[in-house]
């Protein structure tokens, strides 16, 4: 069985028969069909995608009162090696992984995107307003750095047996 992460929570992956969907979260599994092991990461990744839209929508309508401001719209998409960005028009962007950090880090960043609306550049008003907006956010700023690539990892999906046999044959 493989790990994979729901805010700042580890799970691990169980292979299933037989269920509706190809991958879905229930108690302290994701459920995994079997006949869609081959497209496990596509699966995660549409599974982060649908709930990288909502929940962040949620957090972000709880959170901007702190601000003052509020986006016009939240995506939810790939974002490379990114957590968030502030698009024009009031747009706020956010990795669909970002679920996979605990939930201050995901306040950090839904914050940090929030006062991008306010102040667009990373001056002294920007972390000032920052702070303000949440106390201590220099730390979570440190913790949040260095995880970063352990996060944005999508698990390799074979069995380890599978990838050893793959890696035997190739060397030959």
């Amino acid at each position: 069985m493989r790990r994979s992460g729901y805010l700042g929570r580890r799970y691990r992956l169980k292979l299933v028969d037989r269920q509706d969907q190809p991958l879905r979260l229930e108690g302290d599994f994701f459920h995994l069909r079997r006949d869609a092991l081959p497209d496990a990461r596509k699966h995660f990744r549409q599974w982060y995608v649908r709930e990288g839209s909502e929940w962040p929508r949620k957090r972000v309508a709880q959170l901007a009162p702190r601000t003052g401001v509020s986006p016009t719209r939240i995506v939810a998409r790939e974002l490379g090696f990114s957590w968030g960005s502030c698009g024009r028009n009031g747009v706020l962007y956010f990795n669909c992984r970002l679920l996979q950090l605990s939930v201050p880090l995901v306040d950090y960043v839904v914050l940090h995107e929030l006062v991008h609306l306010r102040v667009p550049r990373h001056g002294p008003n920007f972390w000032r307003e920052l702070e303000r907006a949440l106390p201590r956010s220099a730390l979570l700023e440190k913790e949040l750095r260095f995880p970063a690539g352990d996060y944005l990892v999508l698990h390799p999906t074979r069995p380890p047996k599978a990838r050893a046999a793959q890696t035997a044959t190739a060397a030959t």
